[in-house]
Order: structure tokens, then C-alpha cells, then sequence
């Protein structure tokens, strides 16, 4: 299936003609398919538009990043060099069974390591 954008008026008339397929009675993954979207694309929707009507979704403002309830969010992809870093701990051990730990820091546009700290005792 190809991939589209739908503005957010868009999404709330398709999830309007959706349930009303829906209630008549017809399979979900079959109403999506004729309307033109996938099935995740429906969940994901219907928990972010579900109640409101098509003059609401025009008002809502548009966010950089989507945050959850339980304190994670969807990541932001990079445009351009020094737009987006991660950072991250890696566990291993040496040769001889001593645990190290290494903490990296990665630009996400051009997958460049940037810093590498390997605490010494």
C-alpha cells in the first residue's frame, strides 16, 4: 500500500466513514482497505482523533513529537547533521571477566560516533 498524508480533517471524516462501515456490520480490515489506509493507521487514529469533529482536528496544534502516557514518545527523525543525537550504555566485559561499561554518543543524521567514555578504575 502505498504510503499518504492525511491532514487531520482528512483522518476524521475517514474514521466517521469508517465506523458507520463498521456499524452496518462490515470487517475492519476490509473497510480499510476500500478507504484507503491500514489497519494500524486506524488504531492509531481513532486514539488520537476519536471524539472530535472535523472544526476540532483543524484547531489542534501541531506537535514536534508525540509524547505516551507512560513517559516515552515517538523519535524524531533528523534532517540535516547535528539535528539529532542518541546517547546510549553499552555493558561487555574484558578479556579476563572484568564488567565494562561505555557510554556513546551518536548524531542519528550521519550515524557518526561522536563520544566514546570508557570510565577507568
Amino acid at each position: 500500500m502505498a504510503k499518504k498524508r492525511f491532514k487531520a480533517e482528512q483522518v476524521v471524516l475517514l474514521l466517521r466513514e469508517a465506523e458507520a462501515q463498521l456499524a452496518k456490520g462490515a470487517d475492519l480490515l476490509q473497510v480499510c482497505r476500500n478507504l484507503g489506509f491500514s489497519t494500524n493507521s486506524y488504531y492509531r487514529w481513532r486514539k488520537e482523533y476519536g471524539g472530535l469533529r472535523v472544526d476540532q482536528a483543524k484547531r489542534q496544534p501541531k506537535r514536534k513529537r508525540l509524547w505516551f502516557n507512560n513517559g516515552s514518545c515517538l523519535r524524531l527523525r533528523p534532517n540535516h547533521p547535528n539535528h539529532v543525537w542518541s546517547y546510549d550504555f553499552i555493558l561487555d566485559r574484558t578479556y579476563d571477566g572484568r564488567p565494562m561499561r561505555m557510554l556513546t554518543l551518536i548524531d542519528e543524521y550521519t550515524r557518526e560516533c561522536w563520544l566514546l567514555i570508557l570510565p577507568g578504575k
